[in-house]
This record gives structure tokens, C-alpha cells and sequence, in this order.
């Protein structure tokens, strides 16, 4: 029964990373305030963020600091420039009390 119960959680496990259960692609342009950060341009997304205002973005402090240095906004795909924007980031700030090695206050913007 063990055996079963673990071979079970292993496939349920590999499937959970490849689609969401129950869920739907978004159409495109529907969620426009869902963004992604990189190091280039027309690379993949590394971390992602919403559009708060105009020209602010929140996403996770642990993102920071690592060469991400545009945010993709609007686009329906993980990488590439094919709609959407691709914005260079001017400024980064954490949380005054963002602590990297607990992860507490782990927001910035």
C-alpha cells in the first residue's frame, strides 16, 4: 500500500509541474498587470511582479539585486519580445526590514 501511495504522489508530483489541474490558459491580454522580470530583454522571465502603478512594480525582494534588469509587462509568453513590453528597470527597493536569510519582508519594488 505504501508503495502505491508513493509511486502515486511521484506521478501526481510530476504532472503538478507541468499544468495546472483544472485551470485554463488565460486569454491573451486578459491579466496585463502580470509581469516578469529579466536580464535581457528577449530573454525568459527569472521572477515575477505585478504592475502596482504606472512605473511600479512588486515583486519578492530575493529577486533583486541579481542582474534582473528588465521588467516584461503585458506579454502572454515567458520569453521573447513577440507583444507586450519590455522596460528597463530604473531603481530597486527592498524593504527596510527585508532580511534574505529568513525571507521576512521579502517584497520589493
Amino acid at each position: 500500500m505504501k508503495l502505491a501511495y508513493a509511486i502515486t504522489a511521484l506521478f501526481a508530483s510530476a504532472a503538478a509541474q507541468t499544468e495546472i489541474v483544472g485551470g485554463k490558459e488565460a486569454a491573451q491580454g486578459q491579466h496585463l498587470y502580470v509581469t516578469g522580470l529579466r536580464q535581457i530583454a528577449t530573454m525568459s522571465d527569472q521572477c515575477g511582479g505585478s504592475l502596482i502603478a504606472p512605473n511600479v512594480v512588486l515583486t519578492a525582494a530575493h529577486c533583486t539585486g541579481d542582474g534582473l534588469n528588465y521588467v516584461s509587462i503585458g506579454t502572454h509568453y515567458l520569453s521573447g519580445q513577440d507583444d507586450g513590453e519590455q522596460i528597463k528597470v530604473k531603481r530597486e527597493i527592498k524593504h527596510p526590514k527585508n532580511d534574505k536569510t529568513t525571507n521576512s519582508y521579502d517584497f520589493a519594488s
